[in-house]
């Protein structure tokens, strides 16, 4: 307890967070700038209960936005790879998560977005490369988005929540 635990390829975070719930301190640092906000969310702790208020303003006002938000600028190496009717959602939660003023809990939601942009992705999964999805499993697939964000953020909200307060890595 109160060592330092040095990660310089921190990727995901895991070995951070470990770290953060042994009650050491925790420094990391990646090449790779989505890794550092992931490493840097997942062992900050953030009020539950305060988080969950945001969170509840920003879907609220994402699903209000959703009809009306243009795509038409979305590019075209974007649109590639989502289902039309995943395009306004997505930007939709963007825009409303970038309103968030506190850092702690704007990056916990920049996250959550970024894994749900994986998951309504037409991709196959498990697979080492990126492949988008064809066929029958392009046509079964329909993903919600909302769903799906709300399944991310409400498990990253309880994740954060339970870490010792005042911790996070550097």
């Amino acid at each position: 307890e109160g060592k330092v635990v040095l990660d310089p390829f921190c990727g995901g975070g895991g070995v951070l967070v470990e770290a953060v719930i042994a009650k050491r301190k925790a420094v990391g640092c990646d090449i790779n700038p989505l890794a550092v906000l992931l490493s840097r969310v997942k062992t900050r702790h953030v009020d539950s209960t305060h988080a969950e208020g945001i969170y509840q303003k920003a879907m609220a006002e994402a699903e209000r936005a959703c009809a009306r938000t243009p795509t038409g600028d979305v590019p075209d190496v974007v649109k590639f790879w989502y289902l039309d009717s995943s395009l306004a959602p997505l930007k939709a939660l963007r825009e409303a998560i970038l309103k968030i003023e506190e850092e702690p809990v704007r990056e916990l939601f920049q996250a959550a977005l970024s894994a749900t942009a994986r998951d309504v992705m037409l991709t196959y999964r498990g697979e080492i490369r990126l492949r988008k999805l064809q066929g029958r499993d392009l046509d079964r697939f329909q993903p919600d988005v909302f769903a799906a964000f709300r399944k991310r953020a409400t498990t990253a909200v309880a994740r954060v929540g339970s870490l010792p307060k005042g911790c996070h890595a550097k």
